[in-house]
């Protein structure tokens, strides 16, 4: 009987407020005849003189500025990235550098396996136009009171090589100062500056390393003991940063200590740590490498061997002109020794030679190489290279005689080649 009693309580309920809509909805129809009945008895009364509106409801006429007054000085636009805050006019000037200095902490992130190299407060960066500060060069850095703040020069002129060095110089005081250093931005070396700055820099062109290290095959090694009598990194800031033959050894020495300390698992952090610390770049690599700096001749070839190893790995995508005509010069270099002593044959030479085993492997191998790094000739190169192909494919089945002309059409084509090298390298000078 529960179930009942609650229906009839509910109906109930319904009821009265049935009851109590239908009086509101009298008490609504009344009202609105009201309304209208008073509406319409003003509609008749004769129009007379309009009051005025109370003073506070009349707006005030926009005050006009005056002629001379500055312009609004527009507002500062920030953006936060994990380790930078960049500040700027310019929203997308802002959102370029912002994404530079993102690229720079997830290199440092991936490539160093050191996510926070710095847990405190963050690089701030402003972007200074010209008109703003004409005396400022083109970056300063400030790291007083436990704070790096990096001042860039923002106009036309500035190169995004400049830029690169100015967050790599600002990055690499930040993380002295993170390590104890008095005074981070002066004590930095000048060439871990450089060398942070062109790892971001080839981030955004990767094609960069690969003609950097055509430069390097031309240039000596610089010695291991101008690193740590390097000049004072302050004179960075002074001038627009343009990458030299020093700047570049820089690049390969760093990415030698790099591997080297990898090699025997320690971490880069070590090194910033210590060169923080004030101590010098013999004392620590003596420290870690006394294998290598306790033997005078080991010591001597540790860097020199080591940045030349480095710079013989690479493994460009097309090689250049000069590169391709000295790959095909050595490729058409043979040294076998028929009679027990070596002797250096053409490849004209050897079709008298071609049924000696030794000589049909070599010639194998050779075609092999050709054939793998074909891809990666210059354009200029190309059909050289592909001449001279044809040649060593049909070196075991084809006639002496048709080898002959095969090797003299591979020989017109380098003939060719090396004439339109030296036109394409001229008309690239003029209009340098």
């Amino acid at each position: 009987m529960q179930a009942p009693q609650k229906n009839i309580v509910t109906v109930s309920r319904l009821s009265r407020e049935a009851g109590l809509g239908s009086i509101l909805s009298r008490g609504i129809c009344g009202l609105s005849v009201f309304l209208t009945f008073t509406c319409l008895q003003k509609a008749d009364t004769p129009p007379g003189p309009t009051a005025p509106p109370p003073p506070s409801v009349v707006a005030p006429a926009p005050a006009e500025p005056p002629e001379d007054a500055p312009p609004k000085a527009p507002g500062v636009i920030l953006h936060e990235t994990p380790l930078f805050d960049v500040a700027s006019y310019d929203p997308r000037s802002v959102t370029f550098v912002a994404d530079v200095c993102s690229q720079l902490v997830r290199w440092t992130s991936s490539e160093l396996q050191w996510a926070r190299p710095f847990r405190s407060s963050r690089v701030r960066v402003e972007l200074v136009p010209p008109e703003v500060d004409a005396t400022l060069p083109c970056y300063r850095i400030n790291d007083k009171g436990g704070q790096v703040t990096l001042y860039v020069r923002w106009a036309r002129d500035t190169s995004r090589e400049t830029i690169s060095l100015a967050l790599a110089h600002a990055f690499v005081a930040r993380i002295f100062q993170e390590n104890g250093a008095l005074a981070p931005a002066a004590s930095a070396p000048r060439w871990l500056v450089e060398a942070y700055a062109l790892e971001l820099t080839v981030l955004f062109s990767p094609a960069l390393a690969d003609e950097w290290a055509r430069h390097a095959f031309d240039s000596p090694p610089r010695p291991f003991s101008s690193f740590d009598a390097d000049a004072p990194v302050s004179a960075l800031s002074e001038s627009a940063f343009s990458p030299g033959a020093d700047s570049l050894q820089a690049l390969w020495f760093w990415r030698h200590l790099r591997r080297e300390f990898a090699a025997k698992k320690i971490h880069q952090s070590v090194l910033f740590l210590e060169l923080a610390r004030g101590q010098k770049l013999d004392a620590i690599l003596a420290q870690r490498f006394p294998e290598v700096w306790s033997d005078a001749e080991r010591h001597m070839l540790w860097w020199p061997t080591g940045g030349a190893q480095l710079v013989l790995e690479r493994n460009p995508a097309m090689l250049s002109m000069k590169e391709s005509r000295e790959f095909f010069d050595a490729a058409t270099r043979f040294i076998f020794a028929p009679n027990g002593e070596d002797k250096r044959f053409t490849p004209a030479e050897l079709i008298a030679l071609r049924r000696l085993p030794i000589v049909r492997e070599g010639v194998r191998l050779r075609h092999l190489h050709l054939k793998r790094e074909l891809f990666r000739a210059n354009p200029v190169w190309h059909n050289a290279w592909r001449a001279y192909g044809v040649f060593l494919e049909n070196f075991h089945r084809a006639d002496e005689a048709i080898l002959l002309k095969l090797w003299a059409t591979a020989r017109t084509e380098a003939v060719q080649a090396a004439a339109l090298e030296s036109e394409v390298a001229r008309a690239l000078r003029l209009t340098q």
